[in-house]
């Protein structure tokens, strides 16, 4: 068996038994892994997972605000607002309508409208990720829409429509089902926070053999 083909084996098998975000790469496995099993500062680490139900029949969008602190934080929360702490701040996410905003915090960005099937129960599964330049997660899907915003440097995502190039203080979103292969571009280290808002019948990611990136955010 090949050192590649050990680390797909592994990969998914931590997949199934922990329930963590998964893609596979060219290069080996790219696993999303809990924090609390964190052991460097690069890397794709799951802030949390939240069950949202079946969300309401109007353009949803994903609203991100920081907050001096936690408990500042949790007092504008909503019943579709989550928490985190990643890259030493306090943000809150908020699956809302557009327009959305808390009395207090800082307005960093308003992601959407999020691409959803109002007869699905969805999951929000909110991620921080920090990578230097190069590939990141090769050809994969999500069952519901991935939404991200960069925090610094770039990325570029290839999709079978062509590709997205996202650059600090910018966002996207590619729907689910949508095959897609992520790259980190430029020389400054890329970090984001990312929302996979799934299925929550179906597993967040799942790798793909059926289509392959034809390399054009390497051009």
């Amino acid at each position: 068996m090949t050192s590649a083909r050990t680390r797909f084996v592994a990969a998914l098998a931590l997949l199934l038994i922990t329930g963590s975000v998964f893609a596979q790469t060219e290069t080996g496995s790219l696993v999303c892994k809990p924090v609390t099993q964190r052991t460097s500062e690069q890397g794709c680490f799951i802030r949390t997972n939240r069950e949202l139900g079946i969300l309401p029949d109007v353009p949803l969008y994903w609203h991100i605000d920081r907050f001096a602190s936690r408990k500042s934080a949790d007092a504008m929360r909503g019943d579709d607002g989550t928490v985190i702490e990643a890259y030493g701040s306090v943000w809150l996410m908020t699956i809302a309508r557009a327009g959305w905003q808390p009395a207090n915090g800082t307005r960093t960005a308003e992601v959407g409208p999020l691409p959803l099937n109002a007869a699905l129960r969805y999951t929000a599964v909110y991620m921080e990720t920090s990578f230097p330049a190069g590939p990141i997660a090769g050809p994969h899907t999500h069952s519901g829409p991935e939404a991200f915003y960069v925090l610094s440097g770039e990325q570029c995502l290839e999709t079978p429509q062509g590709k997205m190039t996202t650059r600090a203080g910018t966002s996207g979103i590619v729907p689910g089902g949508v095959p897609m292969a992520l790259t980190a571009i430029g020389t400054e280290q890329r970090r984001s926070l990312v929302l996979i808002l799934h299925d929550s019948s179906h597993r967040a990611t799942t790798p793909l053999n059926t289509w392959k990136a034809e390399g054009l955010c390497a051009s």
